[in-house]
């Protein structure tokens, strides 16, 4: 709409222009021909015919920017009528029917407008919605992943454009609706414009999914629990005059109950935290101490494929408060997805750094990386890149989706580069807490 209403005035100034050239131009032309008529009776025929072209040509020009002045002014009248006053209408129309909740708020986030389908999404009429804040609305847990620990109230307040952040609305009645919010300044008033996408099926659905995952993963825990501990049995009890096709059969099953059993554990960390279920404890303890022994846990591992490894810890012991599970959650995997992913003779290196306000966890490899066609969806639940498939490693596809969500309980941000055939290093910042 800005931009129309700069277009009209410059094109206002523009006719206004080409018509007072024109009017020069013909009066120029009038008085030439006044001028040069008289000296045409007192001059010879060659003079006259030249002084004639002038005049002719003075006066074609004079025409031509008169036909440009009318097309000017022809242009106007049709974008008068085409982005003038009628896109004001529109957006007014299209604001009003909209069946996406539209909100105008003041910086506080005080409600100030709100369109029909706004109205339906919070139950109300539009004058019991007006002055109510809109945040006031929003569950606690509901904050921008992109700015972890800042809620979408204070970016909305300082000017921040949100987008499509999932918030969790509890309504006058009780009920509660899921919804995408998105914010941003209007115009160069301090009103900001908020748009919410209703969602609460779709995360229904979502919540159902990931009950049926965590019920069926617990019901399948028992019996797995119970093979593994019998196959753990039969290997110490087997007989020493066993052949060697009889040992390795019994490897290959504990090998597939070993997968299946790390399968199950991924679907109820997944399940867990994604419907909050996740029974966080804090505790206190010493990051080196703690790094140290999850390295400890692919000692065997990185022995056997010959890996070159290399951990720098933190130049002094440093104590943290935090959930500690979520911490090995995050340590674990991306040092197990390095070590797996890295061929024989490679390199892995394990570095924890202290910034005074951050604690940043760096894992870097020289495994087979990740194409750049999979990047985008590196973090997304049971997928796993392309060339894993050909690379003779088994996963599961939950491990990076699962330390995205514990990275986020924390508080935190994790990023990565990486490329194919090279390697890939993933930095993880948490805040720090003593």
């Amino acid at each position: 709409m800005l931009f129309s209403c700069y277009y009209v005035l410059v094109m206002q100034i523009a006719a206004r222009t080409f018509f007072l050239m024109a009017t020069v131009g013909t009066a120029v032309s009038v008085v030439l021909l006044i001028f040069f008529g008289y000296v045409f009776l007192l001059s010879s025929w060659s003079t006259s015919i030249k002084i004639i072209i002038v005049i002719a040509t003075v006066a074609g020009f004079s025409l031509l920017l008169n036909w440009y002045q009318a097309r000017a002014v022809s242009l106007l009248q049709y974008s008068l009528k085409t982005t003038g006053h009628g896109d004001e209408e529109l957006f007014s129309d299209l604001y009003q029917n909209s069946p996406v909740p539209y909100l105008r708020t003041d910086r506080d986030g005080s409600i100030i407008h709100a369109n029909a389908a706004a109205v339906r999404f919070f139950k109300q009429t539009k004058d019991a919605l007006v002055a109510v804040n809109v945040f006031s609305m929003i569950d606690s847990s509901g904050e921008d992943v992109e700015h972890p620990g800042v809620g979408v109230a204070q970016l909305v307040q300082v000017g921040h454009f949100v987008n499509e952040v999932e918030v969790h609305f509890v309504l006058s009645d009780g009920t509660m609706r899921w919804a995408q919010l998105s914010a941003f300044p209007y115009a160069r008033s301090r009103e900001r414009l908020v748009t919410l996408i209703d969602i609460t099926e779709e995360k229904a659905v979502d919540i159902a999914k990931s009950e049926f995952v965590s019920l069926a993963s617990h019901q399948l825990r028992t019996p797995i629990s119970a093979m593994m501990w019998n196959l753990e049995l039969m290997q110490q009890l087997q007989s020493p005059t066993a052949s060697d096709k009889e040992r390795e059969y019994l490897k290959k099953i504990m090998r597939s109950a070993e997968r299946m059993n790390l399968l199950i554990d991924g679907f109820l960390d997944a399940a867990k935290l994604e419907m909050g279920t996740f029974a966080s404890k804090v505790s206190t303890f010493e990051l080196n101490d703690f790094l140290g022994a999850i390295m400890e846990e692919f000692e065997a591992k990185i022995s056997q494929k010959g890996l070159q490894s290399s951990v720098v810890a933190l130049p002094q012991p440093l104590s943290i408060t935090a959930d500690k599970q979520l911490f090995h959650i995050v340590f674990s995997n991306l040092v197990s997805n390095a070590v797996k992913y890295t061929p024989d003779n490679g390199r892995v290196h394990v570095e924890l750094v202290y910034t005074g306000s951050l604690i940043v966890f760096k894992v870097a490899d020289s495994g087979i990386g990740v194409p750049k066609s999979d990047q985008e969806r590196i973090f997304s639940k049971l997928y796993r890149a392309t060339n894993t498939k050909t690379s003779g490693t088994e996963g599961t596809g939950l491990g990076l989706y699962v330390v995205k969500q514990a990275v986020d309980m924390l508080g935190g941000t994790i990023e990565f580069v990486s490329v194919e055939g090279e390697g890939t290093t993933f930095t993880v910042r948490v805040p720090y807490k003593a």
